[in-house]
């Protein structure tokens, strides 16, 4: 692990809270420090107060999906790194995500290994 992810800091956004007790356990072994969502609304408020060097966000949640919180905070910061997870196959999140212009779009699950190599690329180039 590169020492400058251990500085970095994620916010992860997920509805599912199996998953995202999961995930968050891996990732706060890596991140300086992880703050969790469990939807769009809560990340969009935990994006401004904190800032992350990084955004991890399911796509369908309740109440605010991933793909309009991450307008809303490419209004905010147009460079942010935001990373999507999805568990849907559909073409028309992908062109949405494409839209975006997100730094990775990995179908679950994703394997976490492969999300900090994900992770560690983004970081690496900020």
């Amino acid at each position: 692990m590169d020492s400058y992810l251990k500085t970095s800091t994620i916010l992860y956004v997920e509805d599912d809270h199996e998953v995202r007790l999961g995930y968050s356990k891996a990732l706060s072994r890596i991140a300086k420090t992880l703050y969790t969502a469990n939807d769009g609304e809560e990340g969009l408020r935990l994006f401004n107060e904190y800032t992350p060097d990084i955004v991890i966000t399911d796509l369908k949640m309740p109440h605010k999906c991933g793909i309009e919180m991450t307008k809303e905070i490419r209004k905010i910061n147009p460079e942010q790194v935001v990373l999507f997870t999805t568990a849907h196959t559909d073409p028309h999140y992908t062109i949405q995500a494409l839209d975006l212009q997100v730094d990775a779009y990995m179908i679950k699950p994703v394997d976490k290994k492969k999300l900090e190599t994900k992770i560690n690329q983004q970081i690496g180039r900020a």
